[in-house]
């Protein structure tokens, strides 16, 4: 309640961070995104955790972040609506026009981090309901929050959106979100792998192992898409996946609350068409439009 109040008349940035994200319950970390909770973060451990230093610095960096943001008042009604940003102006990226191609697309790959709920919602929102093809979705977001984000989506989107499951084939028209802690990967014929192997560079799920798994099993049969978000997780493995052929995207960093991830990607060479977040969706529709008719 607190935070919606704020939105509606004084709007900030919030960054909700607490000790007991496993135990918010999934209704109420639903809620924080409605109103507008940008990040959601593990508060520290003790100072002689090891985890301490990392930890802290994560909250430091975030709020560097949400320093630049400028947000604008909200009017709530029961149906939720996205957060408006307006984010600080960087270079401007040379965007490359989006072409239908022929060929089948068996499947669409997604990775964001900070900024991603809201990105995934506009992104979501805006496709048909008849799609032809899976989306797997890593999302970096505090232990304990991925089911509220699942929650809030399902509201927001006709599509079934659940998290992944071991074992099970990636449906047709299905959303599939990593849980919570565990790398999750795609197999030659669609099926999800959940795996418990190391963190990389700190991150588990990570997009660099979904997007290296696209690349190596569906090649030309893929699409890869970086939304906003922190670091550089996925931009190698999405320049590998456009070197197998499949369709590489990256949001326009003009339009993302964290420009690190897709920065990091377009500098690479990674992406073959930069758009704008409003693009993201209908250009999906259109790519597998083109793919369906072409068979």
């Amino acid at each position: 309640e607190a935070a919606r109040r704020i939105m509606s008349t004084s709007p900030i940035p919030i960054v909700l961070v607490s000790s007991q994200l496993k135990s918010i319950g999934t209704e109420t970390s639903a809620k924080a995104m409605e109103v507008g909770a940008l990040a959601i973060l593990d508060k520290p451990e003790s100072i002689e955790s090891p985890n301490y230093a990392v930890q802290c610095q994560e909250i430091i960096e975030t709020l560097r972040i949400m320093s630049e943001v400028r947000l604008v008042t909200r009017r709530f009604s029961k149906a939720p609506a996205s957060i408006k940003i307006a984010t600080a102006e960087i270079g401007k990226p040379e965007a490359v026009p989006l072409t239908p191609r022929a060929g089948q697309i068996e499947a669409v790959f997604i990775g964001t981090s900070l900024g991603g709920p809201q990105a995934l919602m506009q992104v979501l929102s805006t496709l048909d309901n008849t799609i032809p093809v899976p989306i797997l979705i890593v999302q970096h977001i505090a232990i304990g929050f991925t089911k509220g984000l699942v929650e809030w989506l399902t509201h927001t989107s006709s599509l079934p959106i659940t998290t992944g499951t071991n074992g099970i084939k990636a449906l047709p028209g299905h959303v599939y979100i990593a849980p919570d802690d565990q790398h999750m990967e795609i197999t030659p014929n669609s099926i999800i792998q959940l795996v418990n192997a190391p963190p990389d560079h700190g991150l588990r799920p990570s997009v660099s192992r979904l997007f290296s798994s696209a690349a190596r099993h569906l090649k030309e049969r893929a699409i890869g898409i970086i939304l906003t978000g922190m670091g550089n997780d996925g931009s190698r493995e999405l320049l590998m996946m456009k070197e197998t052929g499949a369709i590489t995207i990256v949001q326009d960093p003009r339009t993302c609350l964290a420009f690190g991830m897709p920065t990091a990607a377009i500098e690479l060479g990674a992406a073959q068409h930069i758009l704008s977040l409003e693009q993201i969706g209908p250009s999906i529709n259109k790519l597998l439009t083109a793919s369906r008719l072409s068979y």
